[in-house]
């Protein structure tokens, strides 16, 4: 959740799922051949594609129009239901086309499918290819500060006792989760102000760094993302603030101040009894 690095680096984008990546190929590929490409299934039976409301449901349509083209159907939850191909004659011209085999798993409606004239297996591996050659700025930690139980990313069983706390209480949180399993939500005692932190890191004084968080606070609530100079009487280097329901990026560049010797990080809850994540 704290971390601080040099302006070079950069902290982890989110990476999109293999079906993001697969429909925009689609797309790319074969809007100019294809009338339909992808769109969402309203059916339930496992030998075909249901869509009324795209351009599937043309009455003047040529039956044999989609005959081989393949066909990947992913359920909301980004579990595939198979691939397949739609069979010769098999668009209905009313919004369906049948295809062979069946899907390996029962469709539901709301499951996006994704049409191709290549094999899913193929454009899979190119994705692949493409994506084991193309390498994120990588994040360099600040020091080899690591938090109690070796808990920097939140998952452990509890985080009481991981993290430092001053007028909150601290636990894990499994529903409001930025990326991973858990994060740490923070709730002020009442007397506001209360904060969580990392706990004092070791730093060159006149360094040029930056810190970056994710935070999320309760509606009608706010946060603050402080470094401080723990050297210099915990007084306070930058802030970031949110007052959003919902995950921000609260990021920041500082230089640490001369004489300085170690710096803190506090996540803060601002008022009385707010609730923040991070």
């Amino acid at each position: 959740m704290l971390a601080a690095s040099s302006p070079i680096s950069k902290w982890r984008p989110i990476i999109p799922a293999l079906i993001d990546y697969f429909t925009e190929l689609c797309l790319r590929l074969y809007s100019h051949d294809l009338p339909v490409v992808t769109g969402t299934n309203t059916g339930t039976d496992a030998s075909n594609i249901v869509d009324l409301t795209g351009l599937l449901n043309y009455s003047s349509g040529d039956t044999n129009f989609y005959d081989g083209v393949y066909a990947r159907l992913v359920g909301t939850d980004d579990v595939s239901s198979g691939d397949s191909r739609v069979t010769r004659g098999g668009w209905t011209v009313t919004g369906t086309l049948v295809v062979d085999p069946d899907f390996s798993t029962t469709p539901v409606s709301g499951d996006l499918y994704t049409l191709s004239k290549h094999p899913p297996k193929l454009l899979d591996d190119a994705i692949n290819r493409l994506l084991r050659n193309t390498y994120q700025e990588s994040f360099f930690p600040l020091s080899l500060h690591i938090v109690a139980n070796d808990n920097n990313d939140m998952e452990s069983s509890g985080l009481d006792g991981d993290y430092a706390k001053t007028n909150a209480a601290i636990a894990a949180e499994t529903t409001i989760v930025h990326n991973g399993a858990q994060s740490m939500k923070v709730t002020d005692d009442g007397s506001g102000g209360g904060y969580a932190n990392v706990g004092s890191i070791g730093i060159p004084e006149n360094k040029q760094l930056y810190a970056a968080v994710m935070g999320y606070v309760t509606s009608g609530d706010s946060m603050t993302f402080r470094a401080i100079d723990v050297t210099g009487s915990n007084a306070t280097i930058e802030d970031a603030t949110t007052d959003e329901p919902s995950w921000m990026e609260l990021v920041y560049p500082f230089t640490t101040p001369s004489d300085c010797e170690q710096i803190d990080f506090r996540f803060i809850a601002d008022s009385a009894s707010d609730v923040i994540y991070g």
